[in-house]
């Protein structure tokens, strides 16, 4: 069996598990850890269910809910909107050729949100205060292109155009 325990430390020093995750065969580290300034929780990233998922704890370690509970595999969590609610993670969606950028609602309820809508492969940096990102995409069909969004995915600036050529 492997096991992963993540420890947390009181002000006063006391140390305490905060959380477990164990299996038969292997267990995938992730950095999709992210504390809550609205309140006091966290969300960890888990493939407990057998795909990359997020889950919502309270800081003494009590499984909240389940934030994500798709068909698909995530790719991890890019940004936090704790004002708005939204956690904003890389996925493939229903097309495993694709990856798009999708937001959840921390509380679980309701549908995934995609985001990005150009069909191809999105990587993203988001601002620390997740209201934009910097989205590079590109598919088949097209050469890397870069643009500014908002995190509705809206787009602020012209797409850059892509380099067709190298430079003499």
């Amino acid at each position: 069996d492997d096991r992963l325990a993540f420890w947390c430390a009181a002000p006063d020093g006391a140390q305490r598990t905060l959380l477990t995750e164990t299996s038969d065969t292997w267990i995938n580290l992730n950095d999709d850890l992210r504390f809550l300034k609205s309140r006091e929780a966290f969300i960890w990233g888990s493939e407990r269910s057998g795909l990359a998922q997020l889950y919502l704890y309270s800081l003494d370690g009590t499984l909240l809910h389940p934030i994500t509970s798709t068909p698909w595999a995530l790719d991890g969590v890019l940004a936090l909107d704790s004002k708005r609610g939204l956690v904003y993670s890389g996925a493939p969606g229903p097309d495993p050729k694709q990856r798009h950028v999708y937001a959840y609602p921390l509380d679980g309820d309701g549908e995934p949100r995609r985001i990005t809508r150009e069909d191809g492969t999105h990587t993203v940096v988001f601002s620390d205060d997740a209201r934009v990102f910097v989205d590079t995409y590109t598919s088949r069909e097209r050469l890397p292109t870069v643009s500014l969004r908002r995190s509705d995915g809206r787009v602020l600036t012209a797409a850059l155009p892509p380099v067709e050529t190298a430079p003499p």
